[in-house]
């Protein structure tokens, strides 16, 4: 076996509650290929990786992905960046995100 297959990380998807929509998120780790596309697809917005993040990342309970590349456009215009970002910060970040944590994103 070699090195890079005993130091492979177990990929498994994980899950949280997010209150505000009352649903199961579930989501596999950020990958560097998960990061360059929401970063291609972003061209630069802090606000639009938000959105890409979870267009790529959401998915349902058996790993399918919940949104697809077009809805990011209806999460970037209707949607609160506050709620957006909090998902975000509790899929990859802090459990319990602050208000300034939410103001930065």
């Amino acid at each position: 076996m070699s090195f890079i297959d005993e130091i492979l990380p177990e990929n498994e998807l994980q899950s949280i509650h997010f209150e505000p929509w009352g649903k199961d998120i579930y989501f596999y780790p950020m990958t560097v290929n998960d990061s360059d596309w929401v970063e291609k697809k972003a061209k630069g917005s802090q606000a639009k990786t938000v959105c890409y993040t979870l267009v790529r990342k959401c998915m349902d309970e058996d790993g399918n992905r919940v949104f697809v590349p077009a809805d990011a456009a209806t999460l970037s215009n209707k949607f609160n960046l506050q709620v957006l970002s909090q998902l975000v910060i509790q899929m990859y970040g802090d459990e319990d995100p602050s208000a300034e944590d939410l103001e930065k994103n």
